[in-house]
């Protein structure tokens, strides 16, 4: 589990969420996931990663036709084409988790309806400490997104999600909802509970 981390893996992707739920997946040589530079987030807004292929053709593969890569026991998914509300996520790619009900969970670039397609990277990043995953709120420039179907538009996390999310483990349930309204909607302690889940 990292985002900014040149790795070298041997991947698998899925076109779709459908491929995704099925496990149809399609093999593909060696590739490198590497952090964007702040320049192209900049430009193109999105997530944090980017995906290297091994040859030209393999790389335009993978950024036109793959939702989702599993690189040894990491998924992510391509921001390409995704969409909240009427506003495009952006490029790139971003570290996914599968939840138990089926979704999809990963952090991208803020958007809403009123902000221009050319949105400004953000500065949110993933830790590891001794084997756990946590979060940091750099700025609020980023958000949680669902994604639980082929379509291209995503659900943008909120606390009535988290809470149903929740309800099947009690503890983590009551926990949350002791917490403010603002720490319940804080990017780094919805990423939290999301992993203590897992």
């Amino acid at each position: 589990m990292m985002t900014a981390v040149s790795i070298n893996a041997q991947c698998k992707y899925a076109s779709s969420y459908s491929d995704l739920v099925k496990d149809n997946w399609v093999d593909v040589n060696s590739v490198s996931i590497e952090k964007r530079s702040a320049t192209d987030k900049m430009w193109t807004g999105g997530a944090d990663l980017k995906i290297n292929a091994s040859d030209e053709a393999l790389g335009k593969q993978i950024k036109q036709n793959a939702r989702f890569i599993l690189c040894d026991d990491s998924l992510f998914v391509n921001c390409r084409s995704l969409k909240y509300q009427n506003n495009a996520l952006g490029n790139g790619f971003a570290k996914a988790y599968r939840l138990n009900n089926g979704d999809v969970f990963f952090v991208a670039n803020k958007v809403q309806q009123s902000t221009p397609k050319r949105t400004t990277g953000s500065g949110f990043t993933f830790r590891v400490d001794d084997g756990k995953v946590t979060a940091t709120d750099n700025n609020e420039k980023q958000s949680c997104y669902i994604i639980s179907s082929d379509e291209t538009k995503v659900v943008r996390v909120n606390r009535k999600y988290m809470k149903g999310l929740l309800q099947s483990n009690a503890v983590l349930s009551d926990s949350y909802n002791a917490l403010s309204k603002k720490e319940q909607e804080s990017i780094a302690v919805i990423v939290d509970y999301i992993t203590q889940l897992q």
